[in-house]
């Protein structure tokens, strides 16, 4: 806090720092700076970019870079982020899940989004949360809400609450 002698430039020096012991997590903290404090996408898109190099087989460098496109409404960058993770590491079965939620934002490819969600649904992993379970029938309501079929998007939005009853946005979805 600045009332404690901090600033952003001490913030982006710590991120340095920390990126001299674990180069991702410093690109990320950089990221993370650049984004929300001085609103530099473009700088903020580099460091997670370089996150991702440095550290190309960690699911979080690559979640970090896919979810900053979503922030952006970039939604077929985030969909090519989570093939390229898929394609370095096929158990990463949440990318099936996170390609269908950027394809149901941005409307497009609907079946091949639904195809991905239910995939995930199919083969989830053996520890997977209530939470998360409900999220997939979300997205699921979500691509047949768009595809006009109302009846089965709201008995997905049923089962997603039914799963996680505190889903704020499946209850928005069956008002």
């Amino acid at each position: 806090p600045s009332m404690m002698g901090g600033s952003l430039d001490k913030a982006k020096e710590q991120a340095r720092e920390i990126e001299k012991i674990n180069a991702m997590r410093g690109h990320w903290e950089m990221a993370q700076l650049l984004e929300t404090k001085d609103k530099d996408i473009a700088g903020a898109e580099r460091e997670l970019t370089a996150a991702l190099a440095a550290a190309p087989d960690s699911n979080f460098a690559y979640n970090n870079l896919a979810q900053f496109y979503r922030r952006q409404k970039k939604y077929s960058e985030a969909v090519a982020v989570y093939e390229r993770l898929l394609k370095a590491k096929p158990d990463a079965v949440n990318a099936h899940l996170n390609i269908a939620f950027n394809f149901a934002l941005s409307g497009q490819n609907l079946e091949r989004a639904e195809r991905e969600v239910k995939e995930r649904m199919a083969a989830p992993p053996k520890d997977v949360p209530p939470a998360t379970t409900g999220f997939a029938h979300y997205v699921l309501g979500m691509i047949y809400e768009r595809q006009a079929k109302k009846d089965a998007a709201r008995a997905e939005y049923q089962s997603a609450l039914a799963l996680n009853p505190k889903n704020t946005d499946a209850k928005k979805a069956l008002e």
